[in-house]
């Protein structure tokens, strides 16, 4: 529990103090294996934050227009979303937590560039945390579909 304590104290003061300008996260890892993350929303404007709750078995897309990958929710979950569009940060009902971190900047593949559908960033965290009950579940879907990979197919 100390472990627990101190790495999220560790963790306040280096964001309290730090000027940043995108999304940053932060993981201490406790000599006893405790692992305390945390993270900050560094937006420009107010995101307009609303909880939202959805059941499992919804039908959903992609958000990419004709290429959005659809599926139906496997897990119900509850999220945090930003600026009535995107969900930030949920967790679903078997425990899987997601966390959207974005960065203007970034470099994101080419839609046109790879087959098959697509999952906007915007709907990532949604999906993540629809389809997946275990961090090792999600880790070997991603690593599994080429079209998560930087390079074009």
């Amino acid at each position: 529990m100390q472990s627990k304590i101190f790495g999220g104290a560790v963790c306040a003061a280096i964001f309290s103090t730090a000027a940043a300008e995108a999304c940053s996260r932060a993981l201490y890892i406790g000599e006893d294996g405790t692992n305390v993350t945390v993270r900050s929303m560094d937006w420009r404007n107010e995101p307009s934050t609303d909880l939202w709750v959805f059941p499992r078995g919804l039908e959903r897309r992609g958000a990419v227009g004709d290429r959005s990958l659809t599926w139906t929710s496997r897990y119900g979950s509850v999220v945090a979303s930003a600026f009535d569009a995107a969900a930030v940060d949920g967790l679903n009902e078997e425990g899987l937590a997601a966390n959207l971190l974005y960065l203007t900047g970034s470099d994101y593949p080419d839609l046109d560039a790879h087959e098959g559908d697509a999952v906007a960033v915007s709907a990532w965290t949604q999906y993540m945390l629809e389809m997946f009950a275990t961090v090792d579940e999600a880790v070997a879907a991603m690593r599994a579909d080429p079209r998560c990979s930087s390079q074009p197919a």
